[in-house]
Order: structure tokens, then C-alpha cells, then sequence
């Protein structure tokens, strides 16, 4: 991709508004419904400055998804510990290392996750490769070899993993949707800190020993 190289050049937090816009735009609507006016009035600069910076919607897409997953990689899946054997742990560890990188990036998962099953002729095949060599299916291989001898005697462990797995997520969902109201200047991490160790002392409480 010859991407304006200037694009590079301008401020971190500039360009940070320009891909969490379009990042957004593409994770609810797809590539082709997707408004490049959208994303230029959310993202606060002109029409022709997008395009100076990337030459047409393709060519945005594309950097996009690229950029998600290097962000993502390193942000997130290559700080998960496979070796981790009890399952609130492994949710703390995953579950901070998701609010630091969504409250910089909030749509940065859905929208890779949207790009597994984009149809658009235009980028079905750039994207083909591109997935091939990026599977984030691979966090599932955390839970493979969870210590079950942590948990209460008569539990079901499938269901309780499964509560686990409700709770988590929803607290996840619920700072993920708060980050997208926030600037990174001001969202509180050591607020969502407390709340998962919250949450996590409440499920230690009903299912461990």
C-alpha cells in the first residue's frame, strides 16, 4: 500500500482519532456500507485530507486491518500466559490487558472480528491472506487446561466456567463501551482495576474452594 507518508507525521492523537473513526464505521457496518462522510466528521478533518492521506476507501480498509492486528498482537495476544491454570487469573490477566488496549482503541476486536466474514469483492481477496496468517481464536487455547481442583465439589464445572465467562465478558462489554465516551487522558484505569478485582473476588466467593 502506498500510504501518504504524512499521515505518519502528524500527531498520535490525531491519528488515533482517524483510526478509532474508521475503525468504528467498518466494525458496525461493513466495508461497503461504510460512510467515508462519517468517518471524516467523527474523525474531525476534511474529506480531502482522508484521501490525501489514503487514496481511496480500499486502500484505508486495508491499513486498517493491518494496523489492528500489529496494535492487537502486541497489546494483547502477545501478553496472554498459556501456562496459566486457574481460570480467574487467566480472566484478571486477559481482562487488563483488554481495557488497556480498548481504552485506546474501543472497537479495535469487533472490528477484526467483522473483517473474518466481509464479503466485499473489492477486499475479499487482500483480506484472504491477510487472515489466513492472524487467528484470534487462538485465546480459547487459554481455558484448555484449567485446574479444576480449585473449584467446589458438586459444581458443575462446564456451567460454572460458563458464569465465569458471562461475568467477565459483560464487565468487559461494559468498560469497552464506556472507553468510546472517554479520552485516553481520562479514562481510569485503576477504577476498572478495582472493578474486575471486584467481580473476581464475587466468583472466587461462589465457585472455589
Amino acid at each position: 500500500m502506498n500510504i501518504n507518508s504524512k499521515f505518519f507525521e502528524i500527531d498520535i492523537n490525531k491519528q488515533r482519532k482517524i483510526i478509532n473513526a474508521a475503525i468504528n464505521e467498518f466494525a458496525h457496518k461493513g466495508y461497503k456500507k461504510a460512510s467515508t462522510n462519517e468517518i471524516v466528521k467523527d474523525s474531525g478533518i476534511s474529506k480531502g485530507l482522508l484521501f490525501h492521506y489514503f487514496r481511496n476507501k480500499k486502500e484505508l480498509y486495508l491499513y486498517l486491518f493491518d494496523r489492528a492486528v500489529e496494535i492487537a498482537d502486541n497489546e494483547f495476544y502477545s501478553g496472554l500466559d498459556y501456562t496459566e491454570t486457574d481460570v480467574l487469573k487467566v480472566w484478571r490477566h486477559m481482562a487488563l490487558l483488554k481495557f488497556n488496549l480498548m481504552r485506546q482503541f474501543p472497537e479495535i476486536i469487533n472490528f477484526i472480528m467483522s473483517a473474518y466474514f466481509e464479503e466485499a469483492e473489492e477486499v475479499a481477496v487482500e483480506l484472504q491472506g491477510r487472515i489466513e496468517d492472524f487467528n484470534p481464536s487462538k485465546v480459547n487455547d487459554l481455558f484448555k487446561n484449567i485446574d479444576a481442583s480449585k473449584f467446589k465439589e458438586n459444581l458443575e464445572l462446564d456451567k460454572a466456567l460458563q458464569v465465569i465467562t458471562w461475568t467477565m465478558e459483560g464487565v468487559i462489554e461494559q468498560e469497552r463501551n464506556k472507553a468510546k465516551d472517554i479520552s485516553v487522558e481520562n479514562y481510569n484505569l485503576d477504577e476498572t482495576i478495582e472493578k474486575i478485582e471486584h467481580c473476581l473476588s464475587v466468583l472466587k466467593d461462589c465457585f472455589y474452594k
